[in-house]
């Protein structure tokens, strides 16, 4: 199962923002265990006209389970 925790950003060395979606999924081990594994997936930068928006609308298709970029067929 796959929970968005949100967005976040970071600011570069140039000053450019960042934007990056945290979620967290539940998976077991070997030994049956129950573990639960943070992802943080970068979404976009600021200077190439993403937006934080753009980002939210990332954490609805991974509420869901589906991907957060789109992926085109070669």
């Amino acid at each position: 199962m796959s929970k968005a925790n949100g967005i976040y950003e970071r600011r570069g060395k140039s000053g450019d923002i960042t934007y990056y979606i945290r979620y967290s999924y539940t998976y077991r081990d070997g030994e049956g265990q129950e573990k639960v594994k943070d992802i943080k997936e970068k979404l976009g930068r600021k200077s190439r006209g993403f937006t934080r928006e753009m980002a939210k609308g990332s954490t609805q298709g991974k509420a869901r389970g589906n991907s957060a970029r789109a992926v085109s067929p070669r």
